[in-house]
């Protein structure tokens, strides 16, 4: 299995739709069994008290939808 890892705080500054968009690119470009063998965990800090934090992973969401 083939994991993929991003720590940040959830902030737009930190461009964490970039490993999104990283990872589609990496499941277009490989075979069936590494693409069910692989996965992407974005983790981090995260305050549902913090509007950026909020709206970002509501963004990264979509853009989970989109690209994957």
């Amino acid at each position: 299995n083939r994991s993929f890892l991003s720590i940040n705080r959830f902030e737009r500054k930190k461009n964490l739709s970039l490993a999104l968009q990283a990872y589609a690119l990496f499941r277009t470009t490989n075979d069936s069994d590494a693409k069910k063998a692989s996965r992407l965990i974005l983790a981090g800090g995260f305050d549902e008290r913090i509007r950026e934090n909020v709206e970002h992973l509501k963004e990264l969401k979509r853009c989970a939808s989109i690209f994957l």
